[in-house]
């Protein structure tokens, strides 16, 4: 009895000094700042981007990272549009919103794309998708030696890796009040 009474006062001052406290629960850990896009990855993109639908389909990986990295075709027009897309398990996408080209750098902010009404947003199972502007980024392919590289800009985000299973994606895409909407049902296996 004494044993069990001494081992009852102990465990306590034990778990006290192991940063346990009795009748709480451990702090969550904060969630990992989202990856940020670089130029290179832009620059994928909007090579991507521009050839033909019927020759990229919606989304396709990343040429440089293989299946890591997964592009989806942006938004556009003031449509709704519901597609499906089959991505690896642990694969990121990349996410644009809303995008600009042969822009110049004072285009490529917050502050120039709310006076010209252009915005957009994007939630992946109902948690939103951190965006931000980044560019402008010279296109890779060249125009031909007198004409200068187009340039993008765009309002872009990576998911996290995908766990496995169904998922997704609503991107929204805003100029001047008119709003396209791509739901996009993400298989991940």
């Amino acid at each position: 009895m004494l044993r069990r009474a001494l081992f009852l006062l102990l465990v306590p001052l034990i778990l006290g000094a192991c940063g346990v406290s009795a009748g709480s629960a451990a702090a969550p850990a904060a969630a990992p700042a989202p990856p940020l896009v670089d130029a290179p990855l832009l620059q994928q993109w909007s090579a991507w981007s521009r050839a033909p639908a019927s020759e990229r389909g919606r989304c396709a990986p990343d040429p440089r990272f293989g299946t890591d990295t997964w592009f989806l075709a942006a938004p556009s027009g003031s449509t709704t549009a519901n597609w499906s897309c089959d991505v690896p398990a642990g694969a990121s996408i990349l996410v644009v919103a809303a995008w600009m080209s042969g822009v110049a750098l004072p285009m490529c902010s917050r502050e120039y794309s709310e006076q010209v009404g252009v915005d957009g947003s994007a939630s992946l199972d109902g948690t939103p998708v951190a965006l931000r502007w980044f560019g402008p980024v010279a296109d890779l392919a060249s125009r031909g030696p007198r004409t200068p590289a187009e340039h993008t800009c765009a309002l872009t985000g990576l998911t996290g890796p995908m766990p496995a299973g169904y998922h997704t994606l609503i991107t929204q895409y805003i100029l001047s009040g008119l709003i396209g909407t791509v739901t996009v049902t993400i298989k991940s296996s």
